[in-house]
C-alpha cells in the first residue's frame, strides 16, 4: 500500500527505521514500486488523468460554465470508468501521472453538485467503498457537500466542518457503517497529528 505514496515518502525517517528492521533496503523498495508501477491500467491512468486535468483547470479560471461543462465531462467518463475497469484506486492508477498529482476525492466530491448523476454516484461508490477501493473519506465528503446544497444534516460530518451536524450519534453509527472512525476519535487524531507536528 505504500507504493502510491513512495515519492512523498522515501525519505520518511520513520518509514527508513521501518523497511530496515524488516531487511527491506531502499534499493529494493524502488524496485518494488517501478514493479508494481507497470502493472498499473495505462488506459485507466490516462483517463483519469484527462478527467483530473479538466477538474483542476476549470477551477483555476472560475470559469462556472466551463466548470458545469467539464464536470458533466467528467461524470461520464466517472460512468465509462466504473463500467469498463471497476473504480480507479490508487492500486489501479496510483498518485501520480509522472508529475501531476492525480487524488480521486476532488472529483467524486463535485459529483454532488448535480443532481443528474448524484443518484448513481452515491449507490455506485458506496459499493467500492465497501469493497475497500474507494476511501471512505472521499465518499462521505460527496454525500456530505450534496446535502448542503439541499440543506440536510451531515450524514457523516467531514465536508466544512461539524457545524452542520445535527445529532453526533447518527452522524457517528453513519460514519462507523462505512469505516470511518467516530467524530471524537477523529478529533483526537487531528489534535495528536497537530501536537507531533509542533514538535517538529
Amino acid at each position: 500500500m505504500i507504493a502510491p505514496y513512495w515519492e512523498y515518502k522515501k525519505q520518511d525517517p520513520k518509514l527508513i527505521k521501518l523497511y530496515k528492521k524488516y531487511g527491506i533496503d531502499s534499493l529494493e523498495m524502488e524496485l518494488k514500486v517501478t514493479q508494481w508501477k507497470k502493472r498499473l491500467n495505462q488506459k485507466l491512468v490516462d483517463s483519469f488523468t484527462v478527467a483530473s486535468m479538466r477538474d483542476q483547470n476549470s477551477r483555476r479560471d472560475l470559469n462556472y460554465q466551463e466548470i458545469t461543462k467539464n464536470d458533466k465531462k467528467n461524470a461520464e467518463l466517472l460512468k465509462w470508468m466504473f463500467k469498463n475497469y471497476g473504480f480507479p484506486s490508487m492500486q489501479k492508477i496510483g498518485l501520480l501521472n509522472s508529475d501531476f498529482f492525480m487524488p480521486s476525492g476532488p472529483i467524486l466530491l463535485h459529483m454532488a453538485d448535480y443532481d443528474e448523476y448524484y443518484p448513481y454516484f452515491k449507490t455506485k461508490i458506496l459499493e467500492y467503498v465497501k469493497s475497500g477501493e474507494c476511501p471512505p473519506r472521499d465518499y462521505a465528503a460527496m454525500i456530505d457537500r450534496n446535502n448542503l446544497h439541499h440543506k440536510v444534516p451531515y450524514t457523516y460530518g467531514v465536508y466544512q466542518g461539524y457545524e452542520n451536524i445535527k445529532d453526533s450519534s447518527i452522524v457517528n453509527d453513519n460514519r462507523k457503517g462505512i469505516g470511518l472512525p467516530s467524530l471524537t476519535y477523529r478529533n483526537k487524531l487531528a489534535k495528536d497529528l497537530a501536537d507531533s507536528l509542533k514538535t517538529k
